[in-house]
């Protein structure tokens, strides 16, 4: 789960449904009367752009924050045992 201060600081997040890394693209955008929103333009590779919002924090995580190192379906675990996400 991201929070919004890590949306506003990290450079790097993972989907944690796909393993894909997005990097910042942006400046984060919050908003005075609704303190609790946040947009953080985010890209993949060399075509693929999104942004990360309240309504889908839940599907992020910053990529520095896993225990074992594992950071997508493709790559060997660092550490044996499923991936443990630090909150």
């Amino acid at each position: 789960m991201l929070t919004k201060e890590e949306a506003e600081t990290a450079r790097e997040f993972i989907e944690l449904s796909t393993g894909r890394k997005w990097r910042r693209n942006g400046a984060t955008q919050t908003w005075k009367r609704s303190p609790e929103r946040f947009r953080t333009p985010v890209k993949f590779g060399l075509y693929g752009y999104g942004q990360l919002t309240e309504l889908n924090a839940a599907d992020f995580a910053v990529l520095a924050s896993c225990e074992c190192g594992y950071h997508g379906p493709k790559q060997d675990h660092a550490s044996p045992g499923p991936c443990k996400w630090v909150s």
